[in-house]
């Protein structure tokens, strides 16, 4: 499986691009700079799990579609009966 920092910085950078929006753009709508978006578009970082939801948000998608998976899990509440369904959109490797 590919680094995960590759997979989400190629997935920010998708989704960037699909909503017609800068680096600086972004950076302005989640109060971050420019800076810090370039960093994890590079793969140099990631965004914590707060900023993730900015992102995810932003862009109208799951948190998951930035790892390039997308994992559906339902329980049943207090009940021995439970259902996991698990849906991959697996990258190459």
């Amino acid at each position: 499986m590919k680094d995960v920092k590759a997979i989400i910085a190629k997935n920010l950078i998708a989704y960037r691009k699909a909503a017609g929006l800068t680096q600086a753009e972004v950076a302005e709508k989640i109060h971050y700079s420019d800076k810090s978006v370039s960093k994890w578009e590079s793969g140099n970082g990631i965004p914590d799990v707060y900023t993730l939801l900015q992102l995810s948000r932003l862009y109208g998608v799951s948190i998951n579609a930035f790892l390039g998976e997308e994992v559906e899990v339902k329980f049943e509440a207090k009940n021995k009966s439970k259902v996991i369904n698990y849906i991959y959109d697996k990258f190459g490797t």
